[in-house]
Parts: structure tokens; C-alpha cells; sequence
């Protein structure tokens, strides 16, 4: 099955990493370029490809989606008008950007991608949850621009995410939360008014897009997760993610804190019990790891093993769950992720 040919590609990357004792950037690229192939060429594949295909084929009327996904659709629709290309083309974006990171990449920020963003997130972020995916890959950028000492860019970047999904309000809370002190002294009022703007941006979206919101809302609501396991199984992940952070140097304050505002959200979200729910227990573990890193950098300090090791056996589990998923995706769709075809075909 093709899906798994990628998957042992990573790990044939990892081996071939470990015997030279050297993470290659060109072979990353290769088989990231690989599974975005994989993306890029499916037919009818990747559970919300088809409803992406529909809101395509209507890229002239804005239907209260985030505005620079709608723009991006838009003006992809004014090149080609077969929506069925349109949605290839945020792949090959999504596929991209992460090219573009890994080639910019020191050896931490590859080995995060490669052992747990890619084998995790891929073909989900490439084939079905595609704002998601394009909007967390801009995150990474702001991420890595951060790294490189590159702030008001990072910033920039990283409230530019937003526009091509709501959630992305959360994670730059949640990104906030768990590196900045909470208190009221006079040097940390530029925190609290970034924070007081993007909350005022929030209510402006929501405002603007009251129906949007109104009708998602109604639709989630009502439905139930898809399955206990898919909750709990992600919940186990966030543990692995965070229980590393015990045998590390990184400061105790900031230990606590990505501990304790992790654990807490993951807690309130699967209490939710909502179809949504698995979306953004993944969004919480995807952030976790940049917390971590983010971390690090802070204290000058290189990523140690027992994050590493966390990151690869998340990567490695979360593998086998998304293979799972695609062998019972529990609710009917036209575009399942199995069985596997190109649009040449379709």
C-alpha cells in the first residue's frame, strides 16, 4: 500500500541517519517531496478532499471561511477552474513550505519534522484537514523564524495563520501561555496587548462570520466523536510528549507550565466528547513538541534524548493510529482514504 511505502521511507531516512551519524537535508526534502506526490497526485482520496472540491467549484462566492484560504482558492480559480486541480494545489503549498523549512532547517527543527510532524501529520494535514495543515506549516515558519532571531517576522508569520484557520487563535495563546510570566508588571504590557488584540480579532471574525460560526457550531455540537479510542489514543500521545519533559534540564517554571496548561486542555477537550474533538486534541499535541523546543532555546540548550526519544515513539504511534484510521474511517464519505487512487484514474 502506497501509504505505508511512505511511511517506511521516513524510517529508512531515520536508519540510513543513524549507521552515517548524520541528518541529511537533501534526503529529507526527497522523501518529503515523495509524500507530496502521494498527496498531490490522489484522485478522490483523503476524507474532506471532496468537500474541499466543492467549496472550490463556489471559490467566487465567500462562504465565511477563513479569508486567506478563501483568497488562496480564489485566485487558484481564476488560473484553472477544475476544482479538482485547486485542492492539489494546497498540497503541493502545504508540501512546499515544508521543503522550505527543512532546507533552513539546524538538525533539531529536522529531526521534529521528520520524526513526528511528518510521520503524524502528513497525509493528514496534505489530504484532509488542509487548512489546518497549511496554517500549522506557516506556524512552523513563525517557529523557525523565531529560532533564528527573526522576531517581528515570527510574528508577523505566526498571526498570518490565523487567516487560513480560526484555531490557530488558540495555539498562539496557548504558545503565550506557556512561555510568558502571568503578571502585571509594567514590562510585560506589550504580552498582555498582543493578547488583548487577538482576542478583539477573534470577536471581529466571529462578528463578521456570525452565521459561519453559528452553523459550525450546530454541526459539531451535534455530532458525536468518532469513537472513544480516537480520544484516548491521542491523549496517550500528549503523555508521551509530555512525560519526557521530566528527565530534562529545562527549567522548572517552564516545566510546569507547558505541563500544566497542556494537561489541562487536553482534559477540557476530550470531556467535550464532540466530533472536533480529535481535530484539537492533535492541535494541542502538535504544539506541545514547540513549546519544548521553544523551551530549549530559551536556555540555550540543545534538545536532549529523552525528547527525542518522546518525539520519535509519538511519531511512531501516531503512524499506526492514522493507518488505523484509514482502515476504519467510522462515518461514510466520498473521498475515503482508502483505497488509494491517482486522479488520472478518477
Amino acid at each position: 500500500m502506497i501509504y505505508l511505502v511512505g511511511w517506511l521511507l521516513v524510517y529508512y531516512y531515520f536508519a540510513l541517519s543513524f549507521f552515517t551519524r548524520n541528518y541529511s537535508r537533501l534526503l529529507a526534502i526527497s522523501v518529503v517531496g515523495i509524500l507530496g506526490l502521494i498527496a498531490i497526485f490522489r484522485g478522490a482520496v483523503g476524507t474532506d478532499t471532496a468537500v474541499y472540491e466543492r467549496l472550490a467549484s463556489q471559490a467566487h462566492v465567500w462562504q465565511g471561511l477563513e479569508p486567506g484560504f478563501w483568497l488562496l482558492t480564489y485566485l487558484f480559480s481564476l488560473i484553472f477552474d477544475d476544482p479538482v486541480i485547486i485542492v492539489r494545489l494546497f498540497s503541493l503549498l502545504f508540501t512546499l513550505i515544508l521543503v522550505w523549512y527543512l532546507n533552513r532547517s539546524n538538525n533539531e527543527e529536522l529531526f521534529l519534522l521528520m520524526a513526528f510532524v511528518v510521520p503524524l501529520f502528513f497525509y493528514n494535514f496534505s489530504m484532509n484537514v488542509i487548512r489546518v495543515g497549511l496554517a500549522l506549516a506557516l506556524l512552523l515558519m513563525a517557529f523557525q523564524e523565531e529560532r533564528r532571531g527573526k522576531y517581528k517576522k515570527a510574528i508577523l508569520i505566526a498571526f498570518s495563520t490565523v487567516f487560513f484557520h480560526y484555531s490557530m487563535l488558540f495555539a498562539l495563546f496557548y504558545l503565550w501561555l506557556t512561555h510568558e510570566s502571568i503578571n502585571f508588571s509594567f514590562s510585560k504590557f506589550r504580552n498582555f496587548l498582543i493578547l488583548f488584540l487577538a482576542v478583539l480579532t477573534l470577536i471581529a471574525f466571529i462578528l463578521i462570520n456570525e452565521s459561519y460560526f453559528l452553523f459550525k457550531l450546530s454541526h459539531y455540537v451535534v455530532r458525536e466523536a468518532p469513537s472513544l479510542f480516537s480520544g484516548l489514543s491521542r491523549l496517550a500521545l500528549g503523555f508521551v510528549l509530555l512525560s519526557s519533559l521530566f528527565f530534562t534540564k529545562i527549567d522548572k517554571n517552564y516545566k510546569y507550565r507547558i505541563v500544566g496548561f497542556s494537561v489541562f486542555f487536553m482534559i477540557v477537550f476530550f470531556s467535550l466528547g464532540i466530533y472536533v474533538t480529535p481535530r484539537l486534541l492533535d492541535l494541542v499535541n502538535f504544539l506541545i513538541p514547540i513549546a519544548i523546543f521553544r523551551a530549549y532555546y530559551r536556555i540555550q540548550e540543545p534538545v536532549e534524548t529523552p525528547v527525542k526519544m518522546g518525539l520519535f515513539m509519538a511519531g511512531l504511534a501516531g503512524a499506526a493510529g492514522m493507518y488505523r484510521y484509514m482502515l476504519y474511517e467510522s462515518f461514510w464519505t466520498p473521498s475515503p482514504f482508502l483505497p488509494y487512487h491517482t486522479f488520472f484514474e478518477h
